[in-house]
C-alpha cells in the first residue's frame, strides 16, 4: 500500500500473473469538538491561546477570518478573553 495523499491511498495486489491497483478511501471517523481558551500572560493572543489548547494554526486563522469585520484580534484582545467553538475533527 501506498499513501497518495491525506484522503486516498494505492493498493496493489497480485492476482495470478498480473497485478490489481486500486485507488481507496483512506477510512476516517469524525468528531464534533468543543475548543476552548484565554487570553492571559501565557497566550497573549488567539493564535498563542489556540496553540495552548493544542490546536493547529489554520483554526486559528479560520476563526479570525470568520470574525474579521468585527474584531481586530491584533488590538482588541485583552487579558481574560475566553473563546469556545465547536469543531468536527477526522480521525484516521
Amino acid at each position: 500500500e501506498y499513501e497518495i495523499d491525506n484522503d486516498r491511498f494505492l493498493r496493489v495486489t497480485r492476482a495470478d500473473a498480473s497485478f490489481i491497483a486500486e485507488v481507496l478511501p483512506i477510512p476516517k471517523t469524525r468528531s464534533l469538538e468543543v475548543v476552548g481558551g484565554q487570553i492571559d500572560r501565557n497566550a497573549p493572543s488567539l493564535f498563542a491561546a489556540m496553540d495552548e489548547a493544542g490546536e493547529a494554526i489554520d483554526l486559528s486563522i479560520g476563526l479570525a477570518g470568520i470574525f474579521s469585520g468585527e474584531i481586530d484580534f491584533n488590538t482588541e484582545v485583552q487579558p481574560g478573553d475566553r473563546f469556545e467553538l465547536l469543531v468536527e475533527k477526522q480521525y484516521r
